[in-house]
């Protein structure tokens, strides 16, 4: 095994830029090898924060020239689905956030995709390590075993939309 995992990258919105690739960047371990980003501006905010070697305007070409051992695939929820399917269906593991698809039937599409071609692949629910759910959990778990866990996240935004409108909070979160 490499002493480094190769890592691209699509995508380089908020999140991305805010909270992924600055714990990429930190590890010792991870090289930051693409970036895949079609907002110009953001490519280059990505290249200059975080040093990505290489840039490219086109995501399949950059995994295929480049072969990553991992792809970290970060972008709305309504333009992930074909994404993925490409990356899974050429074998890439993955990295995305949640949500990973926004019907049933494309969960399942990924889902025989990931069974058929053994790929390792993550979906980022963060929210399940942050301290107080952790210690909430904890706490539950003294008067016996968990059969089911919720937690409600409130958030105080207009509307409750997302990306322009184009989805809701509930899709998202």
């Amino acid at each position: 095994m490499a002493d480094r995992v190769r890592v691209c990258c699509i995508g380089c919105g908020g999140m991305a830029s805010t909270r992924h690739y600055p714990s990429l960047a930190e590890m010792e371990d991870v090289e930051l090898v693409a970036l895949s980003e079609l907002d110009e501006a953001k490519m280059k905010a990505g290249v200059e924060k975080f040093g990505f070697p290489k840039t490219y305007a086109d995501y399949r070409e950059r995994v295929e020239s480049e072969k990553p051992d991992a792809v970290y695939a970060l972008m709305p929820p309504m333009h992930i689905f074909p994404v993925l399917e490409y990356l899974l269906s050429h074998g890439h593991n993955t990295f995305t956030e949640k949500p990973p698809a926004l019907t049933l039937y494309q969960g399942k599409v990924l889902v025989d995709i990931i069974e058929k071609n053994g790929n390792l692949t993550m979906v980022g629910y963060q929210r399940k390590w942050v301290p107080l759910v952790r210690k909430l959990r904890e706490l539950v778990e003294e008067r016996g075993p968990l059969d089911q866990f919720t937690v409600g996240f409130h958030k105080n935004g207009a509307a409750g939309l997302y990306y322009g409108g184009a989805i809701d909070v509930l899709t998202c979160d």
